[in-house]
């Protein structure tokens, strides 16, 4: 159910992008025009479709922020559930290890006193 809520999400953000995308591309031919252009009426347009373009630019990537924002916040529980699961089995391992340990100095022991029979 998770994965739902979360590609939903991604879905958008993906369809925002292309927007971006396209964008740059317009902002790009419109910036090109403008090079060529000499008429300052038209100049004058161009400079704030131009403009226009990158607020718009700049609007979408707040949106796609905001999105990726709001997925890392859901996936948060989860992230913390698995730090959680993480340091448990680390300190399964700790345990572990002195368990070993201990067996280790009782070993030793043991081969010593065998050493003096």
């Amino acid at each position: 159910m998770t994965n739902q809520f979360i590609n939903e999400p991604t879905k958008v953000i993906g369809i925002l992008q292309e927007q971006i995308d396209i964008l740059k591309k317009q902002k790009k031919v419109f910036k090109t025009a403008l090079d060529k252009e000499t008429e300052p009426n038209n100049i004058q347009i161009l400079t704030n479709t131009i403009s226009d373009c990158q607020i718009l630019i700049d609007n979408l990537g707040n949106e796609i922020l905001q999105g990726l924002t709001n997925e890392l916040k859901q996936l948060e529980p989860q992230l913390e559930e698995g730090l959680k699961n993480l340091e448990e089995v680390q300190q399964n391992i700790n345990n572990t290890v002195n368990i070993l340990n201990a067996a280790q100095q009782v070993t030793s022991i043991v081969a010593r006193i065998l050493i003096l029979f």
